[in-house]
């Protein structure tokens, strides 16, 4: 009896052990996809590339030297300035500065103040000047900022501090944020699985491209009360980044960037920033050309080099010492 008793548990033993070999196996296994991420993650994408080599670059700054001109934005800012450009023509004009331009894809100011919180930290000087690129919606669009990205490239834990309440405003969006910033693997998970699509689908990143371009504006909640000012949400949104920047000493810009498409600039957000004192640059009537844009919203080479000028041309009258 007491040997068929013990047979009948035997067959439990092996599938008991097996799992935890597999369990252990496939720990070992996102161990090693972890720290092989952590070391080639700066060829994911431009954006992850961009940020490693421009925190090399504001880390190495003397603590003396030309003041800093820091552009701020998404790709609408990757695609449109060129940081030579932009400090050699300032530089015709008299004005030798440092210029960096810091971009993230799919930001708007939700993002922002986190972005500019870390590089200032970063930087071996403290920017002078803070030039925040935008067009459309990306001041006044009140859409929850995502956790990811935070928690990806630009803040920490010990930001939880002013995220919680500010930004982060629950607690699955609080465990988000902290994923991505302790484990790579969940951080990238999105660019790892268009790296997955493109090899099984070649004609992927194409696709992607002209559904990105056909698609419609972005539906975030309204960004005016009813009465003609801001929501409140992106009023202290642009407060904090405003009175973040001249804690530190540096003049805030705001400059609404061409678009082929076009969009109007609301009241209540030029209202906004002139009471806040942030000096509101408008290139939307830039004589540009459909050659000039590569899509409805970036701009070309040639695009490119006409803003930058223009930027050149026009910072000077409004950057204060």
């Amino acid at each position: 009896m007491s040997g068929a008793a013990g047979g009948s548990g035997d067959p439990g033993l092996p599938t008991a052990r097996l799992l935890r070999v597999l369990l252990l196996a496939l720990l070992c296994l996102l161990l090693l996809a972890e720290l092989g991420l952590r070391h080639y993650e700066a060829r994911l994408s431009a954006d992850v590339a961009q940020r490693a080599e421009l925190r090399a670059r504001l880390a190495a700054l003397p603590e003396q030297g030309p003041p800093l001109l820091l552009f701020l934005g998404n790709s609408l800012t990757r695609a449109g300035v060129d940081a030579a450009q932009v400090a050699a023509g300032l530089a015709a004009q008299g004005r030798v500065v440092d210029v960096e331009v810091a971009h993230r894809n799919d930001t708007t100011l939700a993002e922002w103040r986190a972005m500019y919180a870390a590089l200032a930290q970063e930087a071996g000087r403290t920017p002078r000047w803070v030039v925040v690129g935008y067009a459309d919606r990306h001041l006044v669009d009140v859409s929850p900022a995502d956790p990811t990205l935070l928690g990806a490239d630009y803040a920490s834990l010990a930001d939880l501090r002013w995220l919680v309440g500010a930004e982060l405003r629950s607690v699955s969006a609080v465990v988000e944020f902290a994923l991505a910033d302790r484990l790579r693997l969940f951080a990238h998970r999105y660019r790892l699985r268009r790296r997955l699509l493109h090899a099984l689908i070649p004609a992927f990143p194409a696709l992607a491209e002209r559904l990105y371009v056909r698609a419609p504006g972005p539906t975030a909640p309204a960004d005016a009360a009813g009465d003609g000012r801001l929501a409140p949400l992106a009023r202290e949104r642009l407060q904090a980044l405003a009175a973040r920047t001249r804690a530190d000493g540096a003049q805030p810009l705001v400059v609404a960037m061409p678009t082929r498409a076009g969009y109007v600039l609301p009241r209540a957000l030029v209202t906004e920033l002139d009471a806040l004192g942030v000096t509101l640059l408008d290139a939307r009537a830039l004589p540009l050309g459909a050659a000039d844009f590569n899509d409805a919203h970036h701009l070309s080479a040639s695009g490119r080099a006409s803003y930058g000028a223009w930027l050149a041309a026009r910072l000077p009258t409004v950057l204060q010492d």
